[in-house]
């Protein structure tokens, strides 16, 4: 699959945003309840609002270097494979040693980063005695 969505997720609205044909196909992978919106009523109540965040975030990446060259079709793409979400100051995103699952690109904010100071002094008395 190119994404699995659950509960909470949305998929549809760039086609409607675009007018364009469906992009992908869509599979029940088990029972599921939606709520569905008209095309009609989506523009008329979220489509300019959808539209706005979307240029938003595709403008966001496209100022970063890593995506700078990036066409806004391609941008668009991957922008489904993003999650945005929001930390709160002072909580903890992920500990040293933990397995890394994901890479994290700030787009509003500041975090410090910390490395425990005992690990990190081995690792150096190490380096100097392999050396």
């Amino acid at each position: 699959p190119v994404v699995k969505l659950e509960s909470g997720k949305s998929f549809g609205e760039l086609a409607l945003m675009h007018e364009k044909p469906r992009a992908a196909t869509i599979v029940c992978t088990r029972d599921t309840h939606f709520a569905v919106l008209e095309k009609e009523d989506y523009q008329s109540i979220l489509g300019a609002r959808d539209m706005q965040k979307y240029s938003q975030d595709i403008d966001f990446l496209q100022s970063l270097p890593p995506f700078g060259s990036w066409t806004r079709i391609r941008l668009a793409k991957f922008l489904n494979y993003i999650k945005f979400r929001t930390q709160y100051r002072n909580s903890t995103i992920f500990k040293e040693d933990e397995p890394a699952t994901h890479v994290f690109i700030i787009k509003r904010g500041e975090v410090k980063i910390t490395k425990d100071k005992v690990q990190m002094q081995n690792k150096i008395k190490e380096y100097k005695f392999s050396k």
